[in-house]
């Protein structure tokens, strides 16, 4: 696109007109995970900058972005913060500018909104089943129903790293995951 083109559609402050521009964009609320890949063409905020609320509100710094209590924002934040369900995930290395936890405190769960509670109070009533507890050092890779129903999957090697999180009173009926389900 060439610059007189461009110059064709004014933008307000802190954005720019781009051809191809994403369909989700981001904002001090929420980072979009996943978004269609669609090509969509209009102003957007500039390098550095995120819609205050929704699509159509202004664009501000990212630093601006106010966070909960008990968090802080961070350009590099995880894409899999640790939760009282799940900690130490295993997670591919990439930053997300996102509000993060402060030292001491966890997600209470995997929901974007959830808030950060003192570490000390994870504990097995945070789980939302009854016949689930919270265990610190519980198996990296737990059984799943899939394992069940294949004979070749149900004896597969694991390695002996611990995990934390909800995991099953009865492991014959019960499965592990963000939470713990029963199946039939």
């Amino acid at each position: 696109m060439t610059d007189s083109y461009a110059s064709l559609f004014e933008c307000p402050d802190n954005e720019e007109y781009n051809e191809c521009g994403s369909a989700c964009q981001e904002n001090c609320t929420h980072t979009p995970t996943f978004c269609t890949l669609q090509c969509v063409p209009g102003c957007f905020c500039k390098e550095g900058f995120v819609r205050e609320t929704d699509d159509k509100s202004k664009c501000v710094p990212r630093s601006q972005c106010s966070c909960p209590i008990n968090e802080y924002f961070n350009e590099c934040g995880s894409a899999c913060p640790d939760t009282c369900a799940a900690r130490f995930q295993s997670c591919t290395k990439q930053c997300v500018p996102s509000c993060v936890c402060k030292d001491g405190f966890i997600r209470l769960n995997n929901q974007t909104d959830s808030p950060c509670i003192p570490e000390s109070e994870c504990n097995n009533s945070l789980c939302y089943d009854l016949n689930a507890e919270y265990t610190e050092c519980g198996s990296s890779c737990p059984q799943t129903c899939n394992d069940e129903r294949n004979p070749i999957r149900k004896f597969r090697l694991c390695s002996a790293v611990c995990r934390s999180g909800c995991f099953s009173l009865d492991n014959d009926e019960f499965k592990y995951i963000d939470m713990c389900i029963q199946f039939d």
